[in-house]
């Protein structure tokens, strides 16, 4: 089994997945405060989808939209699970053309790194 998690909105986590060549997608909505936990989220997915870790052969993120600080958070937690299981881990874009051919040839061991989706906004705004 392969997954990808979406965790560019506010209000919701999309977790797409296939065990072959069609991806499905489950999403969860946050509640207004958003401070459900993205571990949390995929606790949820694996029990609705029925599989397990041990089942993952690889898996992805997102990158490059939404808030960087979510983006952060979701290729810190998919980069610790690919350590972990020794499986590859890709970051991608919004698209998912050769999604699956990307991930089956990525190296394990290799990992991913959040990018920014528009222009860093550190420190002070220019007047």
């Amino acid at each position: 089994m392969y997954f990808i998690v979406d965790n560019s909105a506010d209000d919701k986590v999309i977790f797409s997945y296939t065990e072959r060549e069609n991806w499905k997608k489950i999403e969860f909505i946050r509640p207004g405060n958003n401070k459900v936990s993205l571990l949390f989220l995929l606790d949820k997915f694996f029990k609705k989808t029925k599989f397990k870790l041990s089942d993952v052969e690889g898996m992805g993120v997102i990158v490059g939209k939404g808030k960087f600080t979510s983006t952060r958070i979701a290729v810190t937690m998919i980069n610790t699970l690919a350590y972990v299981l020794k499986i590859p881990a890709v970051g991608v874009l919004d698209d998912y053309k050769d999604l699956l051919r990307k991930i089956k040839t990525a190296k394990s061991g290799v990992f991913i790194s959040a990018k920014y989706s528009a222009d860093a906004t550190i420190g002070k705004r220019k007047k």
